[in-house]
């Protein structure tokens, strides 16, 4: 997986969701064509790094399957 900085929110991808253990059957039709916003995640490690995204609004993004059309990037972490 790859991943960026510098936005306020955390966006990932429906794979990188699914890899965190983010429960999607709730997502609707409509969400599914664009974003499902979705609690903070938890218990989210970068190899021995805790990552905390309390109060970080969070969402999937499911189309485009990559976050941006020239990388293949799953996830954008907050920049704070």
């Amino acid at each position: 997986m790859r991943v960026d900085t510098g936005s306020q929110s955390f966006y990932m991808t429906e794979a990188l969701a699914s890899d965190i253990g983010i429960d999607l059957s709730g997502a609707t039709e409509n969400e599914r064509s664009g974003s499902f916003e979705i609690p903070p995640p938890q218990n989210v490690r970068i190899g021995n790094m805790s990552l905390d995204f309390a109060g970080v609004s969070s969402s999937v993004k499911f189309q485009p399957y990559w976050l941006y059309t020239t990388m293949r990037i799953d996830g954008n972490l907050p920049a704070a």
